[in-house]
C-alpha cells in the first residue's frame, strides 16, 4: 500500500497520539508498504526528511489555521499516488478530505474526541468562539470519510449520536508502548499532587487552582506541581489566576521535561488530577495508570473506561466536590478499579486491519 498521513503534528514533536502515529507509520513500512506524512512545519526542521522509512514532508506554516486552508494543493499532488489518506481530528481533516475527493482515494479520519454541544458548555471562551468551533466541528462531522476510527467506546457513541452512520463507525483504542512504562524501583511517593498536559478550556485547570483556594481557607496546605508548555501567553495566564486566588505558596510552575524525568514525577505524584470536561481518550490517565499512580478524575467522557487502579472521581464538576476529592485523597481513602492495559501494538494491528478491509472492500 501507499499510505499518505496527513497530521497537524508528528515527530519530531512527540506526545501520545505522536508517538502511536509514528510507531504505526514504522510499522507500515517494516511490512513493505511506502508511507508519507504531510505534516506542519517548524523553526529548525526540514521540508523534506526521511526517518525510519517514513518520508515527512512539512509545510512551511506551523500555524494550525494556515495549515488548514493554505496547504490544499500540494497535499492534493501528495495524495495522487496514495492508496489510502490517513488523518486525524480537527485542523488536518479539511486538507485531507479535499485531497481524497479531488483523486478519488479511500480515507480514513482519527477523531480524539467529539464535543458537539459540549462546546457551549465549556467555561472561559466567548459566546462567539463556541459557536465557531462547534460549528467547525460539526463541518468536519460532514465530511465524506471512507471510516471514522474512534478512540474509545465514548468517542464511538458521539459520533453516532452526532449522525454517523454506525457502519462507518469504528472503535481502536489507542495504545502505549507499556515496556517503556516499566519501573523496577520502589516508588516513593512526595507530598505533591501533579497536573500536566494541554493547557485548554476544557482541561479543567482552573478547577484544580480554585479548589487549592478553598482547601487553604480551610487551613489545610496542599502543593501542586504543575507541569505545563513554555508558551508564555499560557504560563502568564496562569500565574495571573495564581496570584489573583493568593494560592502562589501552593503551586509550582514546570517547564515541560523529558520523557524520562516526566515518568518520575508521574510515578512519585500523591495522586495525579484530570479534572477535564470531557476526554476522548486521556493519554495522561492511561500513563498514569501504567505507572502505578494514584488518580482524581473528573469522571467524564473516556475518562471511566481509562481511568483504573487506586483512584476518586468527582460528583460534580466543581472546585468545592474537586476539593473535597483531595481531602479524601489526604485520608488515603481511594476506590479501587482493576487497571486496563491498552497496547501499542494491538492498536497497530486494528490500523492495519482496517486498512486492509477497506481497501478490499
Amino acid at each position: 500500500m501507499n499510505i499518505l498521513f496527513v497530521l497537524e503534528n508528528f515527530y519530531p514533536k512527540i506526545g501520545g497520539v505522536e508517538t502511536l502515529f509514528l510507531k504505526l507509520a514504522s510499522a507500515l513500512v517494516d511490512k513493505g508498504n511506502k508511507v508519507y506524512v504531510f505534516t506542519s512545519g517548524a523553526e529548525g526542521l526540514p521540508s523534506q526528511q526521511s526517518y525510519q522509512g517514513i518520508e515527512i514532508i512539512r509545510t512551511r506554516y506551523s500555524n494550525r489555521y494556515l495549515f488548514t486552508f493554505f496547504t490544499w494543493f500540494k497535499c492534493i499532488r501528495l495524495a495522487s499516488h496514495a492508496d489510502i489518506i490517513h488523518t486525524t481530528s480537527y485542523n488536518a481533516a479539511v486538507p485531507a478530505i479535499i485531497a481524497a475527493h479531488v483523486n478519488k482515494k479511500k480515507s480514513i479520519i482519527t477523531f480524539h474526541e467529539a464535543w458537539t454541544k459540549l462546546w457551549f458548555k465549556l467555561p472561559n471562551m466567548s459566546a462567539p468562539s463556541k459557536l465557531l468551533h462547534y460549528l467547525f466541528e460539526q463541518w468536519i462531522l460532514s465530511f465524506r470519510f471512507s471510516r471514522f476510527i474512534a478512540v474509545s467506546k465514548f468517542t464511538q457513541q458521539a459520533l453516532i449520536d452526532a449522525g454517523i452512520k454506525e457502519a462507518k463507525v469504528q472503535m481502536i483504542y489507542n495504545g502505549l508502548n507499556y515496556d517503556e512504562y516499566h519501573v523496577s524501583d520502589q516508588k516513593e511517593t512526595s507530598k505533591a499532587y501533579l497536573y500536566y498536559g494541554r493547557v485548554g478550556v476544557s482541561k479543567g485547570i482552573h478547577l484544580i487552582l480554585e479548589a487549592l483556594a478553598i482547601l487553604k481557607q480551610k487551613g489545610k496546605a496542599v502543593l501542586l506541581d504543575l507541569i505545563v508548555s513554555n508558551d508564555k501567553q499560557s504560563r502568564k495566564h496562569l500565574q495571573q489566576i495564581i496570584d489573583s486566588l493568593d494560592i502562589k505558596n501552593h503551586v509550582r510552575l514546570i517547564d515541560q521535561m523529558e520523557f524520562q524525568e516526566l515518568k518520575t514525577k508521574v510515578r512519585q505524584a500523591k495522586a495525579v488530577i484530570i479534572p477535564s470536561y470531557s476526554e476522548g481518550f486521556c493519554f495522561v490517565a492511561a500513563e498514569s495508570v501504567a505507572l502505578g499512580t494514584n488518580i482524581i478524575s473528573s469522571g467524564r467522557g473516556a475518562l471511566k473506561e481509562v481511568v483504573g487502579g487506586h483512584y476518586l472521581e468527582m460528583q460534580s464538576q466543581t472546585a468545592e466536590d474537586l476539593a473535597r476529592c483531595i481531602e479524601q485523597a489526604e485520608k488515603d481513602d481511594w476506590q479501587y478499579r482493576e487497571p486496563k492495559t491498552f497496547y501499542l501494538q494491538d492498536t497497530v494491528d486494528q490500523y492495519i486491519r482496517a486498512y486492509n478491509n477497506l481497501l478490499n472492500g
